[in-house]
């Protein structure tokens, strides 16, 4: 008798801690519900970042032919500073005055627009912008203050006409095509014909391409390559693909050591 009582009594004790839990079901079901809602809120609310990287390969003018093996012999020895090439293309590629060369060849950076939705303001770009902005004359050392060239724009019902508001909340309403002449230069705006407008207000920020590339290039990685001692990695992280794509690109065609 006392020898079922000790061996039922594990089975006991089990059945009391399933008890203890169940009977608190709702709990872990108000706990699933929480972690679920705070992942949907986050994703519905949180900008998307993504990466974009591209693999480059470093010349070397001075080598060739039999040199050429024979320094890659020594460099795979430790004998040679074959990474000094890289190592000096990687600092050209990290320098803020490249990068404003870069941005300077972009023109949808130029101004940069955004179209402010219920949930989130995003980036728009390339063929996708609201708005085809020409500028006759831009003076871009009145633009140091990031509030004075950001303006919302917000399309009457008629769509030949636009309401034109600064961050101090002064509305003026302008025809598309109308110069617009500000403390910091003249320019025009049109709708563009590919884009299909919505109830949304849309905003242009005119920048100060130097500071924007001080700005940017913390978005920007250059690093070697742990696989090839000539080759480079550059990535762009940002909420728009396409424009870190052309950034890449631009920034690889003016820079001609790299390919």
């Amino acid at each position: 008798m006392i020898e079922d009582q000790v061996y039922n009594q594990p089975e006991t004790n089990l059945k009391a801690e399933i008890t203890r839990y169940t009977r608190n079901w709702y709990w872990f079901v108000l706990g699933i519900i929480g972690c679920l809602s705070l992942a949907f809120l986050y994703l519905r609310y949180t900008t998307p970042v993504y990466q974009t990287s591209a693999e480059l390969l470093v010349k070397d003018d001075k080598k060739g032919g039999a040199t050429d093996a024979m320094g890659t012999a020594f460099q795979d020895l430790g004998l040679l500073g074959g990474g000094k090439n890289v190592d000096n293309e990687i600092r050209v590629l990290k320098s803020k005055s490249l990068l404003e060369r870069t941005l300077r060849k972009l023109p949808s950076l130029q101004p940069t627009q955004f179209v402010e939705g219920n949930i989130r303001t995003s980036e728009a770009y390339g063929g996708n912008v609201p708005f085809i902005v020409k500028i006759d004359t831009l003076f871009e050392d009145s633009l140091s203050n990031n509030t004075i060239g950001i303006f919302k724009i917000s399309v009457k019902d008629d769509k030949t006409s636009y309401l034109f508001t600064n961050t101090k909340g002064q509305a003026k309403e302008f025809k598309f095509g109308q110069k617009i002449v500000t403390n910091f230069g003249r320019f025009s705006v049109a709708p563009n014909p590919d884009f299909k407008f919505t109830g949304d207000n849309y905003i242009i920020k005119f920048n100060n391409i130097k500071d924007y590339a001080a700005s940017y290039n913390n978005k920007i990685s250059v690093e070697a390559s742990a696989q090839q001692t000539s080759t480079i990695i550059i990535s762009v992280k940002d909420p728009v693909p396409a424009k870190s794509v052309d950034i890449i690109n631009k920034l690889i065609g003016i820079q001609p050591r790299c390919h």
